[in-house]
């Protein structure tokens, strides 16, 4: 899984041993571990709110499905968080599975 985290200021951080509260940011369709920590402007509700923010690319990329990356809405990279029972797509889209276990 490609992810990135956020986390609060150095001054959190010294803790001693406690854990961030974490935020997991689960992106729309097409979007990448990238997209939102650089468009979104989470940062200062972040360090305010002193939480650790987790962004995992929560879509199957590359799967090398015929003709399925033509498809914006349910090809390559769209992620609906359900699991798929098509024969075609089980393999690779398994969404809900994927973030919940």
């Amino acid at each position: 899984m490609n992810f990135n985290i956020y986390l609060p200021d150095e001054e959190i951080s010294s803790q001693r041993g406690k854990p961030y509260p974490a935020l997991y940011f689960l992106s729309g369709l097409g979007s990448t571990h990238d997209n939102a920590p650089q468009k979104s402007g989470f940062a200062k509700y972040a360090h305010k709110n002193r939480i650790a923010v987790v962004f995992p690319d929560t879509s199957p990329r590359n799967t090398g499905i015929a003709g399925i990356s033509e498809d914006w809405e349910a090809g390559d990279s769209a992620s609906y968080y359900v699991d798929a029972t098509n024969d075609k797509t089980k393999q690779f889209f398994q969404m809900f599975s994927y973030i919940n276990k």
